[in-house]
């Protein structure tokens, strides 16, 4: 019989498998990155539909079966999907979650996990902090987290504004006023930072420009 684990985890990334299955990776507080199948899921009555799609913040119970995890039930914690309401907000939540995506492996990094979960709370909750802004000081911290980055040191407005979310809290975010498109290009520069040094495409930042 699978022992079951149970996870605190936001739902970064998932693809259709087969007719009714999917495959989602989930940014776990407990262990990082997993792989797991939650079945049946694309049924018209599927219980676990709330659960199976990114953004998803919820416990999950999961059975290792095979080459990955399978979430046998799953409790919401708190639902975060208000972020795809407003279209610049669901942007910026996405390149995040696709940061955290390639960023993280299957070592811990609750730290990593608790900035993950503040920053989308400070999309959905605070309209006074520029969405793309909230996005580049998350990104500045999972390249930290994993000893990447360091001090922007160029003259152009997007790397001063990096340097400035350097030394900058999310809540202090909110008393940092920039033109849309200089945050946008502080967001891609820092996506591409990403892609640097974790040698994977952050997808979702294409549509910045």
């Amino acid at each position: 019989m699978s022992e079951i684990q149970c996870v605190t985890a936001i739902l970064t990334k998932a693809e259709d498998v087969g007719e009714n299955d999917r495959l989602v990776r989930l940014f776990t507080m407990e262990g990082g990155m997993l792989r797991a199948k939650i079945r049946g899921v694309k049924k018209p009555k599927a219980k676990l539909k709330f659960a199976a799609q990114p953004f998803a913040f919820c416990k999950y119970d999961l059975a290792k079966r095979g080459a990955y995890y399978t979430v046998t039930s799953a409790t919401q914690i708190e639902s975060l999907f208000a972020v795809t309401y407003d279209e610049k907000k669901y942007l910026a939540g996405c390149v995040m979650l696709e940061i955290s995506d390639v960023a993280v492996d299957e070592i811990k990094c609750p730290e990593l996990f608790v900035k993950l979960l503040k920053a989308l709370k400070t999309l959905i909750y605070d309209d006074t902090a520029n969405p793309y802004l909230v996005a580049a000081k998350y990104a500045i911290a999972a390249l930290a987290e994993q000893g990447y980055g360091g001090a922007y040191t160029g003259k152009s407005s997007a790397e001063k504004l990096l340097e400035t979310l350097r030394h900058t809290a999310l809540v202090g975010l909110k008393d940092i006023t920039c033109d849309d498109n200089v945050a946008a290009n502080a967001l891609k520069r820092a996506a591409n930072d990403c892609e640097y040094y974790f040698d994977k495409r952050i997808i979702s930042a294409d549509k910045l420009l």
